[in-house]
Protein backbone atom coordinates (compact mmCIF):
# COMPACT_ATOMS: atom_id res chain seq x y z
CA UNK A 1 0.00 0.00 0.00
CA UNK A 2 1.59 3.14 -0.99
CA UNK A 3 1.91 6.31 1.89
CA UNK A 4 1.23 9.36 1.31
CA UNK A 5 2.35 12.91 2.97
CA UNK A 6 1.53 16.27 2.25
CA UNK A 7 4.24 19.32 3.49
CA UNK A 8 1.80 22.56 3.28
CA UNK A 9 4.00 25.43 3.31
CA UNK A 10 2.89 28.28 5.21
CA UNK A 11 -0.93 28.88 4.67
CA UNK A 12 -1.40 31.47 6.99
CA UNK A 13 -3.79 34.18 6.62
CA UNK A 14 -1.17 37.42 5.90
CA UNK A 15 -0.37 35.30 2.45
CA UNK A 16 -3.60 33.96 1.71
CA UNK A 17 -6.26 36.54 2.41
CA UNK A 18 -6.65 39.73 0.27
CA UNK A 19 -6.21 41.99 3.11
CA UNK A 20 -2.98 39.96 4.83
CA UNK A 21 0.23 41.94 4.85
CA UNK A 22 1.84 39.56 1.90
CA UNK A 23 -1.13 38.80 -0.26
CA UNK A 24 -0.55 36.63 -2.98
CA UNK A 25 -3.18 37.18 -5.64
CA UNK A 26 -5.07 33.58 -5.87
CA UNK A 27 -3.49 32.55 -2.76
CA UNK A 28 -7.51 32.23 -1.13
CA UNK A 29 -8.70 29.67 -4.50
CA UNK A 30 -5.22 27.50 -3.84
CA UNK A 31 -6.36 27.10 0.20
CA UNK A 32 -9.88 26.26 -1.52
CA UNK A 33 -8.69 23.85 -3.44
CA UNK A 34 -5.56 22.50 -0.93
CA UNK A 35 -9.22 22.04 2.06
CA UNK A 36 -10.24 19.65 -0.71
CA UNK A 37 -7.44 17.55 -1.09
CA UNK A 38 -6.82 17.55 2.30
CA UNK A 39 -10.28 16.08 2.96
CA UNK A 40 -10.34 13.18 0.30
CA UNK A 41 -7.05 12.01 -0.61
CA UNK A 42 -5.67 9.74 1.71
CA UNK A 43 -3.02 10.93 3.54
CA UNK A 44 -0.77 9.25 6.35
CA UNK A 45 0.44 12.34 7.40
CA UNK A 46 0.21 16.28 7.01
CA UNK A 47 3.26 18.70 7.54
CA UNK A 48 2.56 22.31 8.24
CA UNK A 49 5.13 24.79 7.99
CA UNK A 50 4.69 28.44 9.92
CA UNK A 51 6.63 31.28 9.16
CA UNK A 52 6.89 32.84 12.33
CA UNK A 53 8.12 36.03 12.68
CA UNK A 54 8.59 39.15 15.50
CA UNK A 55 8.41 42.46 14.74
CA UNK A 56 11.72 43.29 15.73
CA UNK A 57 13.33 40.86 12.79
CA UNK A 58 15.77 41.23 10.72
CA UNK A 59 13.26 41.20 7.44
CA UNK A 60 11.12 44.30 8.90
CA UNK A 61 11.60 47.82 8.60
CA UNK A 62 11.81 48.08 12.47
CA UNK A 63 15.19 46.28 12.35
CA UNK A 64 17.26 49.07 10.18
CA UNK A 65 17.46 52.59 10.31
CA UNK A 66 19.43 55.18 8.23
CA UNK A 67 21.36 58.33 9.37
CA UNK A 68 18.16 60.22 9.35
CA UNK A 69 16.78 57.87 11.87
CA UNK A 70 14.36 56.50 9.18
CA UNK A 71 12.86 52.82 8.44
CA UNK A 72 13.39 51.37 4.96
CA UNK A 73 10.06 51.21 2.81
CA UNK A 74 9.05 47.61 2.31
CA UNK A 75 10.52 45.88 -1.00
CA UNK A 76 13.87 47.72 0.29
CA UNK A 77 17.11 45.24 -0.85
CA UNK A 78 19.80 45.91 1.98
CA UNK A 79 23.24 44.86 0.92
CA UNK A 80 26.43 44.16 2.98
CA UNK A 81 28.05 47.00 1.18
CA UNK A 82 24.93 49.45 2.88
CA UNK A 83 25.43 47.89 5.93
CA UNK A 84 29.49 48.78 5.74
CA UNK A 85 28.62 51.96 4.81
CA UNK A 86 26.07 52.86 7.70
CA UNK A 87 23.31 53.73 4.73
CA UNK A 88 21.12 50.95 6.92
CA UNK A 89 22.08 49.80 10.40
CA UNK A 90 20.97 47.66 12.03
CA UNK A 91 19.23 47.45 15.20
CA UNK A 92 20.83 44.85 16.90
CA UNK A 93 24.02 43.31 16.45
CA UNK A 94 25.13 44.80 13.57
CA UNK A 95 28.79 43.27 13.07
CA UNK A 96 26.66 39.81 13.08
CA UNK A 97 24.06 41.54 10.59
CA UNK A 98 26.98 42.06 8.24
CA UNK A 99 28.61 39.21 8.12
CA UNK A 100 24.82 37.85 7.78
CA UNK A 101 24.57 39.52 4.68
CA UNK A 102 27.88 38.69 3.60
CA UNK A 103 27.56 35.22 4.11
CA UNK A 104 24.01 35.51 2.11
CA UNK A 105 25.55 37.47 -0.86
CA UNK A 106 28.38 34.61 -0.86
CA UNK A 107 25.28 31.90 -1.66
CA UNK A 108 24.03 34.97 -4.60
CA UNK A 109 20.97 35.69 -3.00
CA UNK A 110 19.62 38.99 -1.73
CA UNK A 111 18.52 40.31 1.40
CA UNK A 112 15.13 41.67 0.99
CA UNK A 113 13.22 43.93 3.20
CA UNK A 114 9.65 42.98 3.67
CA UNK A 115 5.86 44.52 5.03
CA UNK A 116 5.68 43.14 8.37
CA UNK A 117 4.21 40.34 8.38
CA UNK A 118 3.52 36.67 10.00
CA UNK A 119 3.69 38.13 13.45
CA UNK A 120 3.41 35.50 15.85
CA UNK A 121 -0.34 35.86 17.77
CA UNK A 122 -1.86 37.74 15.65
CA UNK A 123 -4.64 36.64 12.89
CA UNK A 124 -2.08 37.09 10.07
CA UNK A 125 0.06 34.43 11.58
CA UNK A 126 -3.01 31.92 11.47
CA UNK A 127 -3.73 29.60 9.23
CA UNK A 128 -6.31 29.71 5.98
CA UNK A 129 -9.74 29.25 7.91
CA UNK A 130 -11.22 27.15 5.20
CA UNK A 131 -7.55 24.83 5.66
CA UNK A 132 -7.56 25.13 9.29
CA UNK A 133 -11.05 23.44 9.13
CA UNK A 134 -9.75 20.61 7.17
CA UNK A 135 -7.10 20.16 9.59
CA UNK A 136 -8.85 20.10 12.32
CA UNK A 137 -11.18 17.26 10.86
CA UNK A 138 -8.31 15.54 9.51
CA UNK A 139 -6.53 14.98 13.19
CA UNK A 140 -10.10 14.92 15.06
CA UNK A 141 -10.50 11.19 12.66
CA UNK A 142 -7.05 10.17 13.98
CA UNK A 143 -4.48 11.85 11.56
CA UNK A 144 -1.51 13.25 12.52
CA UNK A 145 -0.70 17.12 11.95
CA UNK A 146 2.85 18.24 12.42
CA UNK A 147 3.43 21.74 12.59
CA UNK A 148 7.00 22.92 11.71
CA UNK A 149 7.69 27.00 13.02
CA UNK A 150 10.48 28.53 11.07
CA UNK A 151 11.71 31.92 11.21
CA UNK A 152 11.66 33.21 15.03
CA UNK A 153 15.80 33.35 14.87
CA UNK A 154 15.65 37.37 14.36
CA UNK A 155 18.90 37.63 12.64
CA UNK A 156 18.23 35.31 9.52
CA UNK A 157 15.61 35.02 6.60
CA UNK A 158 13.79 31.57 6.33
CA UNK A 159 12.56 30.70 3.35
CA UNK A 160 12.73 27.37 3.13
CA UNK A 161 11.17 24.47 5.27
CA UNK A 162 14.67 22.97 5.75
CA UNK A 163 17.00 25.73 6.62
CA UNK A 164 17.97 29.62 6.58
CA UNK A 165 18.60 31.51 4.04
CA UNK A 166 22.05 32.23 5.74
CA UNK A 167 22.59 29.51 8.82
CA UNK A 168 24.74 29.74 11.95
CA UNK A 169 26.05 27.75 14.54
CA UNK A 170 25.42 30.32 16.59
CA UNK A 171 21.64 29.42 15.90
CA UNK A 172 20.50 26.20 16.04
CA UNK A 173 16.62 26.61 14.43
CA UNK A 174 18.98 27.98 11.33
CA UNK A 175 20.34 24.90 10.35
CA UNK A 176 19.51 21.66 8.09
CA UNK A 177 16.27 20.16 9.42
CA UNK A 178 17.21 16.75 9.09
CA UNK A 179 14.19 15.14 11.32
CA UNK A 180 12.06 16.52 9.07
CA UNK A 181 13.87 14.66 5.37
CA UNK A 182 13.80 11.76 7.53
CA UNK A 183 10.32 12.37 8.29
CA UNK A 184 9.37 12.95 4.61
CA UNK A 185 11.70 9.97 3.45
CA UNK A 186 9.42 7.54 5.33
CA UNK A 187 6.72 7.96 3.10
CA UNK A 188 6.47 6.70 -0.22
CA UNK A 189 4.97 9.85 -1.97
CA UNK A 190 4.94 13.48 -0.33
CA UNK A 191 2.99 16.07 -2.10
CA UNK A 192 3.93 19.80 -1.90
CA UNK A 193 1.80 23.17 -1.73
CA UNK A 194 1.19 26.42 -0.13
CA UNK A 195 2.72 30.22 -0.87
CA UNK A 196 4.37 31.34 -2.36
CA UNK A 197 5.74 29.35 -5.33
CA UNK A 198 8.38 31.35 -6.47
CA UNK A 199 9.77 32.22 -2.93
CA UNK A 200 9.05 29.95 -0.12
CA UNK A 201 7.99 26.81 -2.12
CA UNK A 202 10.49 27.15 -4.89
CA UNK A 203 13.75 27.59 -1.42
CA UNK A 204 12.04 24.73 -0.40
CA UNK A 205 12.26 22.89 -3.49
CA UNK A 206 15.78 24.00 -4.02
CA UNK A 207 17.03 22.80 -0.49
CA UNK A 208 15.23 19.46 -1.20
CA UNK A 209 16.75 18.78 -4.13
CA UNK A 210 20.37 19.81 -2.60
CA UNK A 211 19.96 17.69 0.62
CA UNK A 212 17.72 15.28 0.03
CA UNK A 213 17.11 14.04 -4.08
CA UNK A 214 15.74 11.31 -2.57
CA UNK A 215 12.68 12.97 -1.20
CA UNK A 216 12.69 14.63 -4.60
CA UNK A 217 12.07 11.72 -6.91
CA UNK A 218 8.66 11.04 -4.85
CA UNK A 219 7.42 14.57 -4.76
CA UNK A 220 4.22 15.74 -6.83
CA UNK A 221 4.14 19.64 -6.72
CA UNK A 222 0.19 20.72 -6.69
CA UNK A 223 0.28 23.44 -9.51
CA UNK A 224 -2.98 24.55 -8.39
CA UNK A 225 -2.30 24.75 -4.87
CA UNK A 226 0.64 27.52 -4.70
CA UNK A 227 0.57 30.61 -7.03
CA UNK A 228 3.70 33.25 -7.27
CA UNK A 229 3.66 36.51 -6.14
CA UNK A 230 5.43 37.35 -9.17
CA UNK A 231 3.49 37.62 -12.71
CA UNK A 232 6.46 36.15 -15.12
CA UNK A 233 7.02 32.93 -12.65
CA UNK A 234 6.47 29.67 -14.84
CA UNK A 235 6.50 25.77 -13.69
CA UNK A 236 7.83 25.18 -16.97
CA UNK A 237 11.12 27.54 -17.16
CA UNK A 238 11.79 28.60 -13.77
CA UNK A 239 14.93 26.27 -13.02
CA UNK A 240 14.21 25.15 -9.30
CA UNK A 241 11.20 23.65 -10.76
CA UNK A 242 12.73 22.00 -14.39
CA UNK A 243 16.12 20.95 -12.23
CA UNK A 244 13.28 18.89 -9.78
CA UNK A 245 11.24 18.01 -12.38
CA UNK A 246 14.60 16.03 -14.29
CA UNK A 247 15.70 14.38 -10.69
CA UNK A 248 11.77 13.00 -10.64
CA UNK A 249 9.27 15.38 -9.10
CA UNK A 250 6.23 15.84 -10.80
CA UNK A 251 3.91 18.89 -11.12
CA UNK A 252 0.00 17.71 -11.45
CA UNK A 253 -2.97 19.26 -10.95
CA UNK A 254 -4.66 18.47 -7.67
CA UNK A 255 -7.67 17.07 -9.36
CA UNK A 256 -5.42 14.95 -11.39
CA UNK A 257 -2.92 12.73 -9.05
CA UNK A 258 -5.07 9.73 -9.31
CA UNK A 259 -4.20 9.42 -12.91
CA UNK A 260 -0.18 9.61 -12.01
Amino acid sequence: MTTQAILIIDPQCDFTTPDGALYVAGAEKDMERLSRFVSHERLNRIFVTMDSHRVMHIAHPAFWTNKAGENPAPFTVISSEDAGKGTWRAALNPDMCLDYLRRLEARGKKHTVWKPHCIMNTAGYDIHKELKQALTAYAAAGGEVSIIHKGDCIFAEHFSALKAEADSDLFPETKLNTDLIAALDGFDRIFLAGECADICVRETLRDLTEYAPQVVRKLVILSDCTSPLSAEFAFETDATYVRAVASGAVIAASNAVEAL
